[in-house]
């Protein structure tokens, strides 16, 4: 059985008028998936630029890990780069990694994103 807040099911919907009314009544964004995903992780898995601007405000660690890893991960892994620059500015681990090693770079190697991701901008490249 998968365990689905309403706040996780609008944010992985995309529905960020009916996300930002459950975080202004009181959701808790914090509260993970069974596989550890929050609001943040799908805010950022789908590019969803409003919602990663106000989730981490509402007590959501930027880094918090899920089974795929951190929302940087997700957002490099699906080719969202306005996501991954938001993350970035505000200061997610460039090298966070997944329990398979998994890291930002390698994610959006593996969508065809690298170029346009800002990873090795930011950095990512040269460490």
């Amino acid at each position: 059985m998968v365990c689905e807040t309403p706040l996780l099911h609008a944010a992985w919907q995309g529905h960020t008028v009916t996300a930002k009314y459950l975080l202004e009544h009181g959701a808790i964004p914090a509260i993970p998936s069974d596989l550890g995903a929050t609001a943040l992780h799908h805010a950022a898995g789908i590019g969803n630029i409003v919602l990663l601007k106000s989730i981490p405000a509402k007590g959501v660690e930027i880094d918090s890990q899920s089974d795929a890893g951190t929302p940087l991960v997700w957002a490099a892994g699906h080719g969202q780069h306005d996501a991954v620059k938001v993350l970035l500015d505000r200061h997610a681990n460039l090298n966070a990694e997944t329990e398979d090693d998994i890291t930002p770079l390698l994610s959006a190697v593996a969508a065809g994103s690298l170029a346009h991701s800002g990873l090795v901008d930011s950095g990512f490249a040269s460490s």
